[in-house]
């Protein structure tokens, strides 16, 4: 058996009797350094450093299957904690969990803020992007740092995304004896340094019934200021492209096909305004990102529809612009659909990833006599690995624009 047991700020010597007792009868007590110093009793021979070798600790465990182990974690395991990784190497059925309070409740309650409306979210060997995402859309957040991820960091990330004024509190030294909490703004924070062992709690000044607007009107919002599912967006970078080749104009009625969460029609309504762009959406789960987003970035300019191209651009007003990002298989249809509503200079464009569809699209404009260019898109990003940059690179996609004569 495998038994989870979390350690509270007060060390070992704060578990319950029951907690003590199965360490001491374990055959391996697995943990940090620092928790397994405080079990003198235990000889060095039933220990082992948790460190970051994850695979060495399940490979351990597996050849001393039929003895009980003990992993040590800190606070609430469940917590972005140690469970969920041992969930996915051993069944349900060979794990006991014994939680302790964690490090994030100890923090909400040396700033006295309640916790039961907040988002928590976790820096440590995840990056700053979940981070910046949960801060923009909710009021409370609470944030597991790390030493790369400091407060100081996550604060300069957040001014520089636009992320308005913030009330923040790190509470730091947790579980010694003299833990302390820090209360200022995003700039108060990004320019001190902390004591490693914090956590971070993010709020609002003054909360309000919606969400802030988090971005100007410009072009290339973050992908992570978006509510997505799944990395299904269309990335910064090919939406520039794509709206550069669109080119929305201020007042026009523009039409997005397939929109998805809706970033490319919440970014062209900053160009349509005080024009209309209508988004068009049939997956129920995607609807919902596209409402939350609409409200999210207070795009009033963009209206959600809910149902499948070609029939549901049937009661729309006539476009001065369209974007089609899906089709789900009847491309040809709305762009036959498309051909009878738009104006004559009205632009097209359609981002495909597959050579058939790519094919499909310039048969159209050849046969429906349009001014077309295709602009093929491969984008990296840089991703830090061991303390150096390397590129990581997205789906090429082909941005195709047609121009009705």
């Amino acid at each position: 058996m495998i038994h989870i047991i979390g350690v509270g700020m007060e060390g070992v010597k704060g578990l319950s009797g029951s907690s003590s007792e199965t360490i001491e009868k374990s055959k391996l007590v697995i943990g940090s350094e620092r928790h397994l110093k405080q079990l003198p009793d235990i000889p060095d021979s039933r220990k082992l450093s948790l460190k970051a070798d994850l695979f060495k600790m399940v490979d351990v465990i597996k050849k001393k299957k039929k003895s009980d182990v003990v992993v040590l974690a800190s606070g609430d395991p469940n917590l972005y904690g140690i469970t969920n990784y041992l969930l996915k190497n051993f069944d349900k059925d060979e794990i006991t969990i014994t939680p302790a309070v964690s490090s994030m409740q100890w923090g909400f309650a040396l700033a006295k803020e309640t916790w039961e409306d907040a988002g928590i979210v976790s820096a440590h060997g995840r990056g700053m992007e979940d981070v910046l995402h949960t801060v923009m859309m909710r009021e409370k957040v609470g944030v597991f740092t790390d030493e790369k991820n400091s407060p100081d960091k996550i604060a300069a990330a957040l001014i520089n995304a636009g992320a308005g004024e913030r009330r923040v509190f790190v509470c730091e030294n947790l579980g010694l004896d003299e833990p302390r909490v820090f209360e200022g703004t995003l700039q108060d924070t990004m320019a001190k340094r902390f004591s490693p062992m914090n956590v971070m709690i993010i709020k609002k000044d003054k909360p309000s019934g919606a969400p802030e607007r988090t971005y100007s009107k410009s072009i290339g919002i973050p992908d992570f200021q978006f509510a997505h599912r799944n990395g299904m967006i269309t990335k910064a970078e090919v939406r520039a492209i794509a709206i550069s080749k669109l080119r929305p104009e201020k007042g026009g009625v523009m039409w997005d096909v397939g929109a998805g969460c809706g970033s490319v029609a919440i970014e062209a309504e900053g160009l349509t305004a005080p024009g209309k762009v209508f988004a068009v959406e049939k997956d129920p789960t995607q609807f919902t990102y596209l409402k939350k987003n609409i409200l999210a970035f207070s795009a009033t300019g963009v209206e959600a529809i809910a149902g499948e191209a070609p029939d549901a651009l049937k009661a729309l007003p006539d476009p001065d612009a369209v974007f089609i990002g899906g089709s789900s298989g009847q491309l040809r249809d709305i762009l036959e659909h498309v051909d009878t509503r738009l104006r004559p200079g009205g632009r097209v464009v359609v981002n495909v990833v597959t050579i058939e569809n790519l094919g499909e699209v310039v048969g159209f404009f050849k046969d429906y006599d349009y001014i077309f260019e295709i602009t093929a898109a491969s984008v990296s990003r840089s991703k830090e690995l061991a303390g150096k940059y390397f590129m990581v690179a997205a789906n090429p996609v082909n941005i195709i624009m047609g121009m009705k004569k």
